[in-house]
């Protein structure tokens, strides 16, 4: 089996099939496999998730900026 390049470890994954604890494998950007805990093969870097939530897909828009009154601190472009 080729060598990931990326595997995040432990961590508790949400999918349509439940939940469970994973190691989930990453090469070129993309997933390629979710993994028993413990029997993802070899990557060049790895991620310790222990601990963490892993939910494919979600992404966190809420943030807050220091507009209006601080722009000279940080606004939506720096903060982006």
């Amino acid at each position: 089996m080729q060598k990931l390049d990326l595997t995040v470890l432990n961590g508790l994954v949400f999918s349509r099939d439940g939940r469970r604890h994973c190691d989930i494998g990453v090469r070129a950007g993309k997933v390629v496999g979710i993994y028993e805990a413990g029997e993802a093969p070899p990557a060049t870097e790895s991620i310790d998730a222990t601990g963490l939530y892993v939910i494919p897909g979600v992404v966190d828009t809420h943030s807050h900026h220091r507009e209006p009154g601080f722009e000279h601190k940080e606004d939506i472009v720096t903060a982006t």
